[in-house]
């Protein structure tokens, strides 16, 4: 099996000189240097570099790269996704109906980033595709994307959700401190099976002392549940035995 080829420091190095100095010359010579340039990892260094240059020329090179539905373009498209999001959004939203989840993905990697109500809707209507990978791209977006509208999106797209992406955000939705999130954070908890786990440990990372007397209670049951919670209580906060959180001070 061959070797990948390795990262060439010089070349990026280079690379970034150029697009600094702002050379005509230089960057014509960078662009037709990278569309020769058979080294994959190479390449992309080279296209990230051009991507940052004010050139025209330039970045419609790069774009042009993003444009074209193949593995080097999506890995290109989800690479400027956070930098430079709202210059690819058109790309992106074309990339949405390439056959290849891969492409899919990337594409709703760009979409994510934007915060317009609009970007997040796109982002929740990719919950519904066929394609996992897909799926799992617009939930990761709607986690890492603080705006309000996605944070209200991922809330209420979360009790249809399908145990296993339930538990890929458990933490995410934890985070957001929302009422209407721990809510269904503790609904899932109380159903019990495989999610119960993922659940009880977002709810330990907001620590409040509400929610945390909310599992101190459900640790005193006698059932599955009852024997997930208090063993976590147990393991997180460092002792043997269901803590008294009247006890100590919670932050």
């Amino acid at each position: 099996m061959p070797r990948a080829r390795a990262r060439n420091p010089v070349a990026a190095d280079v690379a970034s000189a150029i697009v600094r100095s702002g050379s005509q010359a230089g960057l014509a010579s960078l662009v037709a240097f990278t569309r020769s340039s058979t080294n994959k990892v190479q390449r992309r260094e080279l296209l990230m570099s051009l991507a940052s240059s004010p050139d025209a020329a330039a970045r419609d090179y790069v774009q042009e790269v993003v444009r074209e539905d193949t593995p080097e373009g999506d890995t290109l498209l989800r690479t400027m996704a956070w930098s430079r999001a709202g210059d690819f959004k058109k790309e992106a939203v074309a990339g949405l109906r390439s056959e290849r989840p891969s492409r899919r993905a990337a594409a709703i990697s760009v979409i994510g980033a934007l915060s317009d109500r609009e970007s997040v809707a796109t982002v929740v209507a990719a919950i519904d595709d066929d394609d996992e990978t897909v799926r799992g791209a617009a939930l990761s977006a709607l986690q890492s994307n603080q705006s309000e509208a996605a944070t209200d999106a991922l809330i209420a797209a979360f009790p249809t959700l399908e145990k296993t992406d339930q538990r890929r955000v458990v933490y995410g939705l934890a985070r957001t401190g929302d009422p209407r999130a721990i809510s269904h954070i503790k609904d899932v908890v109380e159903q019990g099976g495989n999610s119960t786990y993922a659940a009880v440990q977002a709810l330990i990372a907001v620590g409040s002392t509400d929610v945390m007397r909310y599992l101190e209670g459900l640790a005193e049951r006698d059932d599955e549940v009852g024997q997930v919670v208090g063993k976590q209580l147990a393991s997180q906060l460092g002792i043997g035995a269901v803590v008294d959180l009247g006890q100590i001070a919670i932050h």
